[in-house]
């Protein structure tokens, strides 16, 4: 059974996730308007009425917002949330109206593992921090066949996060600055030692960190072969650069069967149908 994933839009300007089946879907985060969303999924041709929930990674704006709110009241869909960022969201928004609107379909989760429909869904803890992030989480989507991992947001990656991606066939991973980029930008300095710190965002060299673990510890021969590199800044990396340094690290680690795939701001990325193509590289 396939497990198909397309990312909808990545960056600082929003980011929206989608994960399916034929019966079942889910969105994970809605920081993009509700009409870019549907517009999205259309394109794809996935039909709203197979979305059974709305993941929730943390509570920045770019994650969550009006849209995700009222996909969630027009369409009825469950939205997961840790109960710490709900209370964010809560504090940003108009609490009455998401209460009267959606209080009925918040799912608070912690890191324990939960179904939607044929789904199964385990969030893991991320660190990520500033304005109303509330507590930030990673998941693992398995659909009993194939298992795809989400991780963005985060300034680094610990044992805990790795055991919990590790067997997964595809993830979309963060890839958001090359730090030499950051370091001779001369916009936001303040914002610099938060991008680069343990509770802001995930460089290149960091992704591929990541990835090589992630890799040698799953001794299996279709772990890993697909990653999105998801988060990509404007200001401190372009798709190009996050592709090269990170594929240059891999080979420096004997890794040649990953295809990396890039994600946009205001477009969606590829269709990857996890199971079809598991194996081929490309």
């Amino acid at each position: 059974m396939l497990l198909n994933v397309c990312v909808l839009a990545s960056g600082s300007g929003g980011n929206s996730t989608v994960v399916w089946t034929e019966k079942t879907g889910v969105l994970i985060d809605c920081g993009k308007s509700r009409k870019y969303i549907l517009d999205s999924l259309s394109e794809i041709k996935v039909n709203i009425g197979i979305i059974k929930g709305i993941l929730v990674t943390h509570g920045h704006g770019d994650h969550v917002g009006r849209g995700m709110l009222t996909l969630s009241s027009h369409f009825r869909i469950p939205i997961y949330i840790n109960e710490a960022t709900y209370h964010t969201i809560c504090a940003r928004h108009d609490c009455r109206k998401i209460k009267k609107n959606c209080g009925a379909l918040i799912r608070h989760h912690s890191d324990k593992r939960f179904l939607i429909d044929e789904l199964e869904i385990t969030p893991f803890e991320t660190f990520h921090n500033g304005g109303y992030a509330g507590e930030s989480y990673g998941f693992v989507i398995d659909n009993g066949v194939r298992k795809l991992g989400f991780l963005t947001d985060t300034g680094r990656v610990d044992d805990k996060m790795i055991d919990a991606l590790c067997g997964c066939n595809s993830i979309v991973l963060e890839a958001n600055h090359d730090p030499a980029m950051v370091e001779t930008s001369s916009r936001h300095p303040d914002n610099k030692k938060w991008i680069l710190s343990d509770y802001g965002h995930l460089s290149n060299y960091d992704n591929a960190r990541t990835l090589v673990k992630i890799k040698k510890q799953s001794g299996k021969a279709d772990a890993l072969k697909h990653v999105f590199l998801a988060h990509i800044s404007e200001e401190h990396n372009t798709p190009e650069n996050a592709a090269d340094q990170i594929k240059e690290k891999l080979f420096e680690n004997g890794i040649s069967d990953v295809e990396l795939i890039p994600t946009f701001h205001k477009k969606r990325s590829r269709v990857l149908k996890i199971g079809e193509q598991v194996g081929s590289g490309k």
